[in-house]
This record gives C-alpha cells, sequence and structure tokens, in this order.
C-alpha cells in the first residue's frame, strides 16, 4: 500500500548541510553511515545526461517497502538509495554528488511512521486472516 505524502519535500524546513572527506572510500563509508541512520536529500549530477537530479532517500530498513533483495552487486562508488518520493532503488556515483544534506522534517518522519504502521497493519491482517489484506 502506497500512502501519498501530503507535502512536498522540495524544500525541507530543517536540512544540516553535509560534508565528506577524504579518500572515494572514506566518502563512500560516511555516506552509507549516514543514509543507514537518516534521511538525506542528495543532488547528484546524472551521469548518462548530466542533468542535475535531487532525491530524499534512506537506507534505513523500516522505511523500505521493498520486502525482498535483489542481490545486485553494484561498482565500486555506486551507492544505492532507497527513494522515499518514488518508494524505488536509485543509485548514484559518490564522484557525482553536488551536496547531501540532513532532512529534520518532522512531517517527513511522522509520514513514515504512519506507512510503517500501515504496513505492520496489513502485515498482521495477513498472518490472522490466513489471505491478503484488502484495501
Amino acid at each position: 500500500m502506497t500512502v501519498n505524502v501530503p507535502y512536498t519535500l522540495q524544500a525541507p524546513s530543517y536540512v544540516t548541510p553535509l560534508a565528506f572527506f577524504g579518500t572515494k572510500q572514506e566518502k563512500i563509508a560516511q555516506m552509507k553511515i549516514q543514509l543507514a541512520h537518516s534521511f538525506l536529500r542528495i543532488v547528484f549530477t546524472k551521469k548518462s545526461d548530466g542533468s542535475e537530479r535531487v532525491l530524499f532517500g534512506t537506507t534505513l530498513s523500516e522505511y523500505i517497502q521493498e520486502t525482498k533483495k535483489s542481490g545486485r552487486v553494484f561498482p565500486e562508488g555506486i551507492i544505492p538509495v532507497w527513494d522515499i518520493e518514488t518508494d524505488a532503488w536509485r543509485s548514484f556515483d559518490i564522484e557525482s554528488l553536488i551536496s547531501a544534506e540532513l532532512v529534520h522534517e518532522p512531517k517527513l518522519w511522522e509520514e513514515y511512521d504512519n506507512r510503517i504502521h500501515i504496513r505492520e497493519t496489513d502485515a498482521l491482517r495477513q498472518t490472522t486472516d490466513g489471505q491478503a489484506a484488502v484495501a
């Protein structure tokens, strides 16, 4: 079940700019740590056409709606991230990173907490009814 975000995420109210330093591997490790603990607004250059892209993402498992893992192996420097606006996996090259900001948007956290509650309720219905829940 998909819940529409009731407001735009294009200009979050509360953000903290992040800086990543060191070697490519150190930058990758720093980005993965941030994604594992929070929501980030990531601006990067798309490799295929040079356009600037923005995504709001995380790798917090409780906010990822996909239940199966693809097992896909990414080349060094390519970071997979769950895009919370499209509810899908996207990836970007750490070398194409323009900026990253930690998002402190209370509405965002509340919306995704609601998504978790809806998923848990649907899963509970499935186990108690023995069939898929009807929305």
